[in-house]
This record gives C-alpha cells, sequence and structure tokens, in this order.
C-alpha cells in the first residue's frame, strides 16, 4: 500500500501557524503559505521558498502539488473512501511521458520533467467552464461528451481509423451506465470516449468492463454472438469462443483469448485499424485467411483450385434477389459470399440462402432449376462427395461445392474414375452405373479433349449464316461456342463447347418445368438448336456445311428418310441424316443403321449407295474401284490409315461427301442435280486431264497426247455410258470408277472378239475395223496358253516372276484380272499409257505412226520375256508376232485357222 505524508504535514502546519504572519490574505492566487495552500503546496511553506527547511522537515526542492502521492494522501479514505474508485482500481497513466500518439494542450501541464500527474487534468481550485463540482470533478475544463480525452487523445479521433464517435442510432443499453460509462451530453444514442473507458475504477485498461470472452463488446453489440448451445437455426453469427490457429506465414498474429480461443479482439481493432475496413485488424480481403488458409487458393494452379477464386473481377446481373458485395475493383472476396455477422440462420456464414447466393453472380446459370440437371428432379436422393444432396441444398451443389471441391469447376461429383477434364466431369453421371446412364454417349461419339486447329475459314457462301469459331484464346462476344483453354495453351474441344449444361433450350433464359423431360435437337442442353438450322455443327464444320442444298441433303432428296435414331430427315436436319453427335452406328458419327462392322469406312457411304438403299439409283454396280488398298506415294488426297503407316483409299479419298462441286466454296442449289465429272462431290475434276485420277495414277497419266487419248485420234468415239471421248476425259472411254464391266482395268469401252480373254477382247474392241482403231487393226494377237504347241511342255513363265517380287510384266487370267500366276495377253506386252519405253512423258498430242520399239511396247519386252522361252527363235517371233503369214512359216500352223475379222458362225 502507498505510504501517505498526511501526519507529518499535519504537524508541519501547526508549526507554521504560530509563526507571525505566516497567514496570505485570503484568496491569494499567488504562492503563500497559508495552511490551506501548504497543505497541498508543501514546497510553498516560507522556509523552503528562503531554500532551507526546518527542525522537522528537510528541505524540499521539488514542488509535489499534483503529485499521485499528494492527491492520494488525501483520496486514501481518510477525507472520503474513494480508494476503490481512484487507485485501487486501473485509472489513468501517471508518472510517464505521454507517447507519440497523444498531444497534450498547454492547458493541461504536465510535471517538470514532462510526464502525466494527477494535476494535468484535475485542478483544486476552479474550473472556467462549469461551476458545477459535480460534473467538473475538480477538471481543469468541463468533460461535456468526453471533450478532454479528445483534446489529447486525437489520434483515436478520426472515424475511419477509429471507432465511431458521437454517433449512433439507437439509445446505448442501461447496463454500460450501470458499469461506469458516462452518458452523452448531447445525445443518449451518441458514444463517446466514456461510454467504454474511465480514468478511474476502470475493471482493466481503463475499461469500465472487463475485455475478457469479449464481454464489454457484447454489452451494445449483443446481436454479434449467438448462443453456442442454441439450434442451428439461430446461429446467424461467426462462431466466438472457440479454439482457433492462425497461419504462421501472415505478417500479423491473431489476438486470442483463454485457451487460444476467438474473440472480437482477434478480428476487430477499436483504435487505430486500417481505414475503410470497419475496425478490421487487416483488410478484410485477406483477414479470413488467417485462420482458413485452406479456403484460399493461394499455392494451387487454376485447374486443381478446391475453392471458389477470390480476387477476381466479376459483376453481379442486376435485378437479383442478392446483390453480393465487392472487393476492390469490382473483385470477389470471402466476405461476398459470407456474412461474420447477422448471416442466414444455419449457412455457414452465408447471407443469404445458398441458392439465392450462387444466382447473385450466376444467374445464367441459375436456370438449371427444374431441368433434367437439378437433380432434385431426376435423382433426389444422390449425395455428393461432400455427402450434400440437392434436396437439402439446392441444385448447384449437385455437381458444384465453393470449398473442398474434387476437380475442376469446383467439382463436387464422387467419381475417382472420371478424368479431370471438363468432358471428364460430364462422363462422371454420363456413364454406366451413373446417374445419368440411360443419356450414356455411346461407343462411337463426338471426340472431346481435342485441340481446334487449322479449321477452314468461312466461305463466302456462308458468311451470312452467322457461324464462327472461338480464336485461339477463346471466348469473343460474337463467337457462339466455347473452347476450353488447357493450361498449356492449346484450345480444346469438350462437351461444354456444344452443351451448356445449365440451360435446357438454346435462346430461353426459362428455368425447367420442373420434371424429366426427353429432349431433342431443339433442346437438350444444346447452346444451338440442330435440325431447323446447323449453326452449331456448322460454326466447326464449315465447309462441310457446304453439303446444304445438295443431293447429300437429304431434306432434299430423301426427306421421309430415317436415321439410327428414328429422326426424319426433315426433324434431323441436313447433317443429322448422316451424323449423330452421340451414340454413332460407327466411324465417322453415322447414323445410318449398319448391319456388320467393316475394316473400310466407305462402307458407310454403302448404307444408302446400294440397291435397297435410299441412293438406289446411284449405286457402285458389280464392279467399282477398289478401296481400302494401300497407295504408293503421296496424293494430294486424303487417304485412311488401315495398319500403322499403311494408307488406303477410301471413298473419301476421291469424294468430298460434303461438297457438290470441287471448289469446296459453293452451297447446293437445293434441287436434285444429276452430276458429271465435273461435280458429283468429288475433290477434283475428273474430266479433260481427269486431275483427280492422276493424283494417284500418274504413271498413267503419260497417255495423255498419245495415240490412246482418244480426244485427240477419236474424239466421237463412245464409251459404255454413251459419253463421247471429247465429253469425257483422257481416261473415260477406257475406264469407269463406278459401274464397270470388268474389275480388270475397270473397263468403260467396247469389248470384242476374238480375244482369248477378257484384256484381248477389251483391245479389239477398238482394234477392229468398225471401231476407233480400225487404222491399226492386228491379224493376230492371241499368245498360246500354257502347252505351247511345238514343244509338249508346261508353259513356266509364272516362275521367273513370283507373286511378291516386283512383276514387270504383268500375267492376266481369263477374267482380266492381274495375277502372278496368269497368262500372256495384250497388256503383258504392251503399256496401253506410255507411248515409248524410253521416254515416259506425256505424248505429242497428234497421231503418230508406231514402229516395233515404240507403240506402246514395254522396255525390253523382247529379250526379258520372250527369249526365256523361244531363245534365239525371239527375234523372229517378236517381229512378226502380229503378222499371221509370216508367224505361221516360224513355228507352225497356230490356231485359229480363220481370220480373227471373220464373222463368228453360229
Amino acid at each position: 500500500m502507498r505510504s501517505s505524508p498526511v501526519p507529518f504535514l499535519a504537524l508541519l502546519l501547526l508549526l507554521l501557524a504560530a509563526c507571525p504572519g505566516a497567514a496570505p490574505a485570503a484568496g491569494n492566487l499567488t504562492q503563500n503559505s497559508s495552511r490551506e495552500c501548504a497543505i497541498c503546496h508543501f514546497r510553498w511553506i516560507d522556509q523552503f521558498v528562503q531554500g532551507h527547511g526546518t527542525a522537522l522537515a528537510e528541505y524540499e526542492k521539488e514542488d509535489v502539488a499534483g503529485d499521485e502521492l499528494m492527491c492520494f494522501s488525501c483520496h486514501d479514505g481518510s477525507t472520503e473512501d474513494s480508494r476503490s474508485k481512484v487507485w485501487l482500481l486501473d485509472m489513468h497513466k501517471t508518472g510517464m511521458k505521454p507517447s507519440d500518439k497523444v498531444k497534450i494542450p498547454k492547458l493541461f501541464p504536465l510535471s517538470h520533467d514532462g510526464k502525466m500527474m494527477c494535476a494535468t487534468c484535475h485542478s483544486a481550485h476552479s474550473n472556467p467552464t462549469d461551476t458545477s463540482i459535480e460534473r467538473s470533478i475538480f477538471l481543469r475544463i468541463t468533460n461535456n461528451d468526453s471533450i478532454m480525452c479528445e483534446m489529447c487523445h486525437v489520434a483515436q479521433l478520426p472515424k475511419m481509423e477509429n471507432h465511431p464517435l458521437h454517433a449512433g442510432k439507437n439509445p446505448l443499453p442501461d447496463r454500460i451506465f450501470a458499469e461506469g460509462a458516462t452518458r452523452s451530453f448531447t445525445d443518449p444514442k451518441h458514444v463517446i470516449c466514456e461510454s467504454c473507458h474511465t480514468p478511474h475504477a476502470g475493471v482493466e485498461k481503463n475499461l469500465v468492463y472487463t475485455m475478457t470472452a469479449s464481454a464489454l463488446c457484447l454489452i451494445c453489440h449483443a446481436d454479434k454472438i449467438d448462443d453456442p448451445a442454441g439450434p442451428p437455426s439461430q446461429q446467424v453469427n461467426h462462431p466466438l469462443h472457440v479454439e482457433f490457429k492462425t497461419d504462421p506465414s501472415r505478417e500479423i498474429t491473431l489476438a486470442a483469448g483463454e485457451k487460444h480461443s476467438l474473440q472480437c479482439l482477434s478480428c476487430h481493432k477499436v483504435h487505430l485499424h486500417a481505414k475503410e475496413t470497419k475496425a478490421l485488424v487487416a483488410k478484410k480481403e485477406v483477414l479470413c485467411g488467417y485462420c482458413h488458409p485452406d479456403k484460399e487458393n493461394r499455392e494451387q494452379p487454376p485447374a486443381t483450385r478446391a475453392n471458389h477464386p477470390v480476387a477476381v473481377a466479376f459483376k453481379a446481373p442486376s435485378g437479383g434477389d442478392f446483390v453480393p458485395a465487392t472487393g476492390e475493383n469490382n473483385t470477389v472476396q470471402c466476405y461476398s459470399c459470407h456474412a461474420t455477422h447477422q448471416h442466414a440462420p444455419a449457412t455457414k456464414g452465408l447471407p443469404a440462402p445458398r441458392d439465392v447466393l450462387c444466382a447473385g453472380c450466376h444467374a445464367d446459370r441459375y436456370l438449371v432449376e427444374g431441368t433434367d440437371h437439378d437433380f432434385r428432379v431426376t435423382a433426389p436422393t444422390d449425395i455428393n462427395m461432400l455427402e450434400q444432396g440437392s434436396s437439402q441444398f439446392g441444385p448447384c451443389v449437385t455437381c458444384h461445392v465453393p470449398h473442398k471441391a474434387g476437380g475442376p469447376y469446383l467439382w463436387s461429383r464422387q467419381n475417382p474414375k472420371a478424368e479431370l477434364t471438363p468432358s471428364g466431369l460430364c462422363l462422371s453421371c454420363h456413364q454406366e452405373k451413373g446417374p445419368a446412364e440411360k443419356k450414356g454417349v455411346g461407343l462411337h461419339s463426338h471426340p472431346v479433349s481435342v485441340e481446334l486447329k487449322n479449321v477452314p475459314p468461312l466461305p463466302p457462301s456462308l458468311t451470312a449464316l452467322g457461324l464462327g469459331l472461338p480464336t485461339a484464346q477463346g471466348q469473343e462476344a460474337d463467337m457462339p461456342l466455347p473452347l476450353y483453354v488447357h493450361p498449356d495453351g492449346r484450345s480444346l474441344v469438350e462437351c461444354h463447347t456444344c452443351h451448356d449444361p445449365h440451360q435446357w433450350q438454346p435462346g430461353r433464359k426459362q428455368k425447367g418445368q420442373g420434371s424429366n423431360v426427353e429432349g431433342d435437337g431443339a433442346s437438350s442442353f444444346l447452346r444451338q438448336q440442330v435440325g431447323v438450322a446447323e449453326n452449331l455443327c456448322a460454326s466447326c464444320h464449315a465447309d462441310q456445311f457446304l453439303v446444304e442444298g445438295t443431293d447429300h441433303d437429304l431434306r432434299i432428296t430423301a426427306r421421309e428418310e430415317t436415321n439410327a435414331a428414328g429422326k426424319k430427315a426433315g426433324e434431323a436436319g441436313v447433317c443429322g441424316a448422316c451424323h449423330v453427335p452421340h451414340n454413332g452406328q460407327g466411324p465417322m458419327l453415322w447414323a445410318k443403321p449398319l448391319s456388320e462392322e467393316r475394316e473400310s469406312h466407305s462402307f458407310l457411304c454403302l448404307s444408302c449407295h446400294r440397291k435397297e438403299g435410299v441412293a438406289g439409283k446411284k449405286t457402285l454396280g458389280e464392279y467399282s474401284h477398289r478401296v481400302g488398298t494401300p497407295v504408293q506415294g503421296t496424293p494430294n488426297l486424303p487417304l485412311a490409315e488401315r495398319n500403322k503407316d499403311q494408307w488406303v483409299t477410301e471413298c473419301a479419298t476421291c469424294h468430298n461427301p460434303h461438297s457438290w462441286l470441287p471448289d469446296g466454296k459453293t452451297r447446293g442449289s437445293g434441287e436434285n442435280t444429276e452430276g458429271d465429272d465435273a461435280s458429283s462431290f468429288l475433290r477434283k475434276s475428273s474430266q479433260g486431264r481427269a486431275e483427280l485420277c492422276l493424283e494417284c495414277h500418274k504413271q498413267q497419266g503419260n497417255v495423255v497426247g498419245t495415240d490412246h487419248d482418244l480426244r485427240i485420234t477419236a474424239p466421237d468415239a463412245t464409251d459404255r455410258q454413251g459419253k463421247t471421248a471429247a465429253q469425257g476425259s483422257v481416261c473415260s472411254p477406257c475406264h469407269a470408277v463406278h459401274n464397270a464391266l470388268n474389275q480388270g482395268g475397270l473397263w468403260n469401252g467396247p469389248v470384242a472378239a476374238p480375244g482369248k480373254d477378257f484384256m484381248a477382247r477389251a483391245c479389239y474392241g477398238c482394234h477392229r475395223p468398225e471401231a476407233s482403231g480400225k487404222d491399226k487393226l492386228v491379224e493376230v494377237a492371241g499368245h498360246p496358253e500354257r502347252f505351247y504347241f511345238g514343244y509338249h511342255q508346261p508353259y513356266t513363265i509364272s516362275e521367273h516372276y513370283r507373286l511378291g517380287d516386283q512383276i514387270e510384266y504383268p500375267l492376266f487370267d481369263a477374267a482380266g484380272n492381274r495375277t502372278a500366276k496368269g497368262e500372256i495377253t495384250c497388256p503383258t506386252c504392251h503399256d496401253p499409257h506410255i507411248w515409248h519405253p524410253d521416254r515416259v512423258e506425256p505424248g505429242p498430242g497428234k497421231n503418230v505412226e508406231g514402229t516395233p520399239v515404240d507403240s506402246f511396247l514395254r522396255k525390253d519386252i523382247r529379250n526379258d520375256l520372250c527369249y526365256a522361252c523361244h531363245g534365239l527363235k525371239t527375234l523372229f517371233l517378236y517381229r512378226y508376232y502380229h503378222v499371221d503369214k509370216e508367224r505361221r512359216k516360224m513355228i507352225g500352223h497356230s490356231p485359229p485357222t480363220r481370220s480373227f475379222f471373220e464373222p463368228v458362225s453360229k
């Protein structure tokens, strides 16, 4: 307990009273040694003033008036029992120099060494602003509305950095005054310094009530704490008095109560807080992360973030039931979705019910309500990975959760097998044993997670349709279909490129009807309708959209034809007649029923181009160009990869089923048109020089300009279709791609007797008196078959040219097919496409008289082939091979005995 100088002073004053002239004039405000003054101003005793002490008191050099001990000499219970209020409890600091946060006006004196003392605020004489001792309590000025406090504690005044003063909407509770607070002189609703603080009798830190368990704050802010024992329906504030642990990597450590419990001052700071933070210890944008670092995405790459992004700009749509708060630069923050105080009951700090909250920013996504993707409609018992069900938490939680998500897009589905790609997320439901297994995508479905590149520009005929694609970086406003921008920079096609999983019908901003509805091309969460218009498909496949209005647009040629899904061409649209994006019947997303699977894609074409098919009038015939055959070289035509590094022909090698003309720019006329060699879905024209054919048959293209180019030597000669050489191409007089007479050579010209096999009869089709080759008649051309007349031994030439070797001189069977063990016939010795064996080049463009060393003969045929059997006779046999009279002299009679050009007797 503090010592008191009072007994000594009393004795000293009695002695001074006996001294003459000791009493000063009444009311003298100057230094005097009267008892009334000297009882406090001990330094004013005359002897002390004269510079020496007395017999009873040593010389007192310092003035002790207003010192703490001087005041306590009376306020210790001797005059009035004010001990508990003045000095036993917490009180304003004295005996210390003011901090730099405090500015002391000259009105309030400090000690000689600049320290605070009782007399700094108090004066035992008079108050110039108020004569009421009850109000002034010997203060130097009247402290109405804590004006004295504010004169010194200027740092605690600015509204933006401190608890607001001289303001309040409601009267302060009576309890705060019962605890020792002082009412405002101006307005009982106003908060003043002494609403919380008192210079004397404070319980702690000059506060009128304890801050333990946030008790003082809660007297006025009782609505900011809930009864922890109350039901969840009454919990509307952040929990208080719970143990917490902050992130040690943060800049500050939050204050804690007993047992490291959360208190009001853990988050709030009454004085000198950051500006415009509502008394928070740090900016509210980062404060939540001090205790909830697991709810942030600071260290996670975007593709694996498990929490809703923060600090990203957004704009909430107007007119909603809830408008979220925004951070700096209109960014989403924790408090955009969470309210620390007075949030919706039982929502874990949400300021509104979860569905309303999500819709505040994602109103367009909330169109999913009542659709098939609202599991309250289609799978009400299904729960997500956090064991939350749509029946309790609304339609969003079926697929998304704001925190602790299991994949991108805040994914919440339980499916460890699904790939964490956008399309993989869709397949977590649309797969076997998934909630949407009845709407699976099947074996043949549109590819996803593939890069979209090398997309052809829109042809002029499509520019007016509003078609288009996103750029490599994605989402331009006038580009209708979004791509997924992969972290490595690729732009990928995913399920959501064509589907909007939140909106049932494209173009209709309406919620679902609340029942499970069977979709079609005008709904099914598509971004654009299909069937009526094909903008959805054409946005990526613009060049394929040229099929519109052609013979392959079955809306024109076979409107009633149905696809595998039972949709008529009129309903399925220009694309849907042949292709479906899901559950196709075969490769190319084929939509036509197929009887069997085959290696070749060309069988898809045959699903229509067959006698019983919708294109039965445009069949290929018994003999047609082979498909699935390997191609040598690199033609500028699309090939199919059959085996590794083996490229083969298909129907689509020569035909582009989507473009009627080879220019790749023009849509169809809208009518069923009869095609020709310059149209008919050909990739290149097969008229004239037959550029299409020459892409693969480059060597055969050397027939151009030779005697076998009937455009030069017989332009009026007709083929089997009745077309003249001038009307067709260099190839068409002899060959037909489809509906040929024979598979060997795909023969399209006339055939005539008496050749012993098909190839010979094909040659005689022209080389006869009444045909185009009448000037080049052949008396005899048939080579003996295997048993050679005269030698009576097997013909063994085929053994010299085994299958698998490079057979230079071809052999043929009777049907005209090339075979390794066939017979010698006309094309064995003659190459009908090359005039001179030593000059593999086109002809001169005129009819040239031949010699024994040109005339379409194969190179070295005499030495390499004839000599193998005939030895020294080869020279004469070769020279007179086609001269019947001379040939008989050398080898004897050989059938037929009649002239080759005599009529055949019946």
